[in-house]
């Protein structure tokens, strides 16, 4: 480009956008690339302590002790799991059993008559209401059943109202309350709360103090107050008596009749109740084509787990065949084709029996959790063979957890070192001279090779048949030692990782007391990833997060030189674009001065000739 040219509009453009390109590359572009390289280091220790924090993990877990020992997980195998099958917690202990399971728990079935769908009921045409009520032995319920007035009520019509009554029953409600034993009461701080029992959660209700003249004015002051405490229960007067209702399916209640409040207003049923649903499924088919029954399946399995019967004054389930007799005799089963109400299973047929290592044993479940401790026994099926179930370690967890530490323990080491040299001798890692990796590297190989002397047998992970390769990291080099250590020694290899010392917190001075999990954790993690507590109470700040702050200062500070660089030029770039289009304008006023010049002295020298 000529002088002159610059002196264009588009020249000085030209000239001005190559002075700022010029002087970005000498000046903005190695600050820029300095910062993308400290940018780069720093991407890189995050990744270094998110592989920290995964091998942190591990190591947390290997040193767990007691009943969260990864050294204490079992494990049950059985000779044929269509029969019996078993699942242990860590408290179990090694051990074989022979089991012969003979009978499985039944859920118990009551059936009522077998009737013809326009069969007349016995309970008439007028609007009744009846009651029926529940208990498996445990909780209690009851549902009342209203019949409204009709013409030609069926048996069927009872059955049908009877199981929707107890299958929409969803909440546990308990009713009692007795006027007649009331007397005059004051209430104090002492004496104003009324119990309820939520399922096991115990509400304490506070009553207004004051003195109650009437039996109404303190169950008013009860619902009242239980229903302001939106603790999960509501409470209404029915039929001049207290009802309690859970708020949430599935629960139980009951009141706690040992409260002077309680007993003021006659309430001494203390029973659990729970929904009808609960305890009881209901249902009605059709055997044969126009004739209906009804079945009453008790929820649980196993005997006394389906009393049911019509409260006093009711006679609905007597209507229907199930009798009082009907239902008390357990010695006597329904045939496939009688019609008749009845059982459909004996009381000796509803529990799972077994033999268990030769004494015979009877449960209400075939899910049995309080034979064996730690130990809950699955039965699935009856046979005459005995099975036998076998507690064992679990060694193939312990071998993952060992094998998951291995694992993250190289991914950090080979990063780290893959990060320091590129492999070649022409080209350096991001992290090549870093002190901190060399650290990092330095101390992940003691320990690697350390001894920890407060096992007593197997002393360090060479021992257990793990080495350590300065290229590679850990391995597991000889598995018949490493095998033969979880199988004969596995107290000495849980030793060696989780010993701890209770009522101590780990430090510098006490650290060798500790197993090789603790003593990484603090020594490493706490190191370069966590921070630690000294034993003066002081804590350190981890190694890598001083050096990642570090570097975003540097960071931050490049940033802002860039900036004020920027500035700079672009500043320069207007001193000198202001100057060029001066010399612009001056070189417009010279180039018309001249024309003006030429078109004088031309048009004279004209005139001469």
């Amino acid at each position: 480009m000529s002088n002159m040219s610059i002196l264009t509009t588009s020249g000085i453009t030209n000239y001005i956008n190559t002075f700022k390109q010029e002087q970005v590359n000498k000046r903005v572009l190695p600050l820029s690339t300095k910062k993308n390289n400290i940018s780069a280091v720093v991407s890189i220790w995050g990744n270094v302590s998110s592989k920290l924090y995964s091998l942190k993990s591990v190591l947390s877990d290997l040193a767990k002790t007691g009943s969260e020992s990864v050294f204490q997980n079992k494990t049950a195998t059985s000779s044929d799991e269509s029969v019996i099958s078993a699942k242990v917690s860590s408290s179990a202990v090694p051990a074989v059993f022979n089991i012969k399971v003979n009978q499985l728990a039944k859920n118990d079935i009551l059936m009522s008559n077998q009737v013809s769908d326009t069969d007349i009921s016995s309970l008439g045409d007028d609007a009744q209401s009846h009651r029926v009520l529940i208990n498996d032995g445990d909780y209690y319920s009851f549902v009342d059943i209203s019949l409204s007035a009709t013409s030609g009520r069926t048996s069927k019509d009872v059955m049908n109202s009877l199981q929707t009554a107890i299958n929409a029953d969803y909440y546990a409600k308990v009713i009692d309350g007795n006027n007649s034993s009331f007397s005059q009461i004051t209430l104090d701080n002492s004496n104003n709360i009324f119990k309820i029992n939520l399922n096991g959660s115990i509400k304490n209700i506070t009553l207004s103090n004051g003195t109650y003249n009437s039996y109404d004015d303190l169950v008013d002051e009860i619902v009242s107050k239980v229903n302001a405490a939106n603790v999960g229960v509501s409470a209404e007067k029915v039929d001049g008596k207290l009802k309690i209702s859970s708020n949430t399916k599935s629960s139980y209640v009951a009141v706690d009749t040992d409260t002077e409040v309680a007993q003021a207003i006659g309430f001494t049923d203390n029973k659990k109740y729970k929904a009808a649903s609960d305890l009881a499924s209901v249902s009605v088919f059709s055997p044969l084509s126009g004739n209906s029954r009804l079945s009453i399946m008790a929820k649980s399995t196993g005997s006394g787990k389906l009393n049911i019967a019509d409260d006093t004054g009711s006679n609905l389930l007597n209507s229907l065949g199930i009798s009082s007799s009907v239902i008390a005799d357990r010695n006597t089963k329904l045939n496939a084709s009688q019609a008749t109400a009845g059982w459909v299973y004996l009381g000796s047929e509803l529990d799972a029996q077994l033999e268990f290592n030769g004494v015979n044993v009877t449960k209400k479940s075939n899910s049995i959790s309080d034979l064996v401790s730690g130990v809950t026994f699955e039965l699935e099926s009856t046979n005459t063979n005995t099975q036998t179930i076998t507690i064992t370690e679990n060694q193939t967890d312990i071998k993952s957890k060992i094998n998951d530490f291995i694992s993250k323990f190289n991914d950090v080491y080979t990063y780290v070192k893959n990060n320091m040299s590129s492999g070649s001798m022409s080209s350096r890692g991001k992290l090549a001279g870093d002190q901190t990796a060399y650290a990092l590297l330095n101390e992940m190989k003691k320990f690697a090779e350390k001894e920890v002397t407060s096992a007593a047998d197997i002393k360090s992970l060479k021992e257990m048949g793990i080495t350590f390769n300065a290229s590679t990291g850990l391995s597991i080099s000889d598995t018949s030692k490493f095998n033969n250590a979880i199988q004969a020694k596995l107290s000495s290899v849980e030793a060696f990782f989780n010993t701890d010392v209770v009522g101590t917190t780990i430090d510098e001075t006490n650290m060798e007391n500790y197993g090789f999990a603790k003593q990484f954790n603090y020594g490493i993690i706490g190191t370069f990833l966590d921070g630690k507590y000294d034993s003066g109470g002081t804590f350190r700040t981890a190694m890598i997060t001083n050096l990642t702050n570090s570097y975003n200062k540097n960071i931050t500070q490049i940033n802002n030189n860039i900036d004020l660089l920027n500035k700079r030029i672009d500043k320069e770039a207007d001193v000198i674009k202001t100057r060029l289009n001066k010399m612009q304008n001056q070189l417009a006023q010279m180039m018309a001065a001249q024309g003006s010049f030429n078109s004088f002295f031309g048009g004279y020298t004209s005139s001469i000739y």
